[in-house]
């Protein structure tokens, strides 16, 4: 299962440049607080800074949305994984949060 997980990883990876979430919208006003309930609900569960490898579910140590900084670290291997709909692993967001976080990416959090 490692393995397979690396691979996903590799392929990721490799997609990140044609992921980047983009230029901030004009005007934006996203701030974590719009995004904060989103990565809390959908992504904290298996990505939090608190939990061990064990408890990730195959989650990538070091990939973590329980506090800003961390969100901000790999803002172009977010949008991937929201825009290619591989996360949340119980189904794609809908078209308003995912631009909600792209927005949120683009502009620096």
């Amino acid at each position: 299962m490692k393995t397979a997980r690396r691979l996903l990883f590799l392929c990721l990876f490799s997609c990140l440049t044609a992921c980047d979430p983009g230029d901030c919208p004009e005007g934006s006003t996203v701030v974590w607080a719009d995004v904060e309930p989103l990565f809390s609900e959908h992504c904290v569960a298996c990505h939090s800074s608190t939990l061990s490898e064990d408890e990730r579910l195959e989650a990538p140590v070091g990939y973590d949305y329980d506090t800003i900084e961390a969100a901000r670290a790999h803002p172009n291997w977010t949008w991937a994984e929201v825009k290619l709909g591989h996360m949340p692993p119980s189904g794609a967001l809908g078209e308003q949060d995912q631009e909600l976080i792209r927005a949120w990416l683009a502009c620096g959090g």
